[in-house]
């Protein structure tokens, strides 16, 4: 008797357990999507971050079923898409086959490599170098990159504007500035352009107004209509392109 009702309640625990953990399974998949990238697919989504003023950006199938910012319905082949889980029934290529897609991969290794350029810097420059100093470099990292996705999400809550993003679309735009960092951290430290003001300048200069003028071509893919911004979304599209130049200009120079 014992043992029957030992058995019916593990039964009953794992059912919940199973209930409990299907609940997960779309994030759980939404999260692996952001992970499909191939080497091609690196390469390419580095040469357009290091070169985006002359890559087009245009994200593959997308289609809204309804007008979103007011007037008619309209749809596109090839133009934004909204994020996993924004509610809009769009399908959402995943970084392997669209070379525009979001993903996380390159951001998570930008910050993977932001933070041992940082370590190895600060162990030639002092001579030492403990667990602290990454574990802080990383946690402030973190840090800012979730409140500036948290700036943006509340920004475009004020303006009213409709969900066209997913979290995860916005904090892989985020961290894709990190390239340019460690680029220009790398030039910097192995070329010894701190003596030379004037190239360093211009190298950041450069690297800060790449990073503002990507995010700009992905924020306006989310809200481009008729070839245009409605000027609803334009404060929200333009403030958050200018916010990746502090950031970039920041990072640069913060551990240093």
């Amino acid at each position: 008797m014992m043992v029957q009702l030992g058995l019916s309640y593990g039964q009953k625990v794992i059912q919940e357990g199973e209930k409990g953990l299907s609940r997960y399974l779309p994030l759980i998949g939404d999260l692996r999507r952001y992970f499909r990238v191939d080497n091609q697919y690196v390469k390419n989504k580095l040469l357009m971050l290091v070169f985006p003023f002359n890559k087009q950006f245009n994200r593959k199938q997308f289609q809204f079923g309804d007008d979103l910012l007011g007037g008619n319905a309209f749809s596109s082949s090839s133009s934004s898409t909204m994020g996993p889980g924004a509610g809009t029934g769009a399908q959402q290529l995943p970084p392997v086959d669209d070379i525009c897609a979001f993903d996380l991969y390159i951001p998570l290794m930008a910050l993977i490599t932001y933070v041992t350029i940082c370590g190895f810097v600060r162990g030639i420059n002092d001579g030492s170098l403990g667990p602290e100093f990454l574990a802080s470099t990383l946690s402030s990292i973190l840090f800012w990159v979730f409140l500036e996705v948290a700036v943006i999400k509340i920004f475009r809550y004020v303006l009213n504007l409709p969900q066209t993003f997913a979290a995860l679309d916005i904090v892989s735009l985020c961290g894709y500035k990190y390239v340019g960092v460690c680029i220009m951290v790398l030039l910097r430290e192995t070329l010894g352009l701190q003596q030379n003001r004037i190239f360093s300048t211009m190298l950041t200069c450069y690297f800060a107004g790449a990073a503002a003028f990507f995010a700009l071509k992905a924020m306006t893919e989310f809200y481009i209509r008729d070839g245009k911004v409605p000027n609803q979304a334009r404060p929200l599209v333009y403030g958050a392109s200018a916010l990746q130049i502090p950031f970039v200009l920041w990072f640069a120079s913060r551990p240093f």
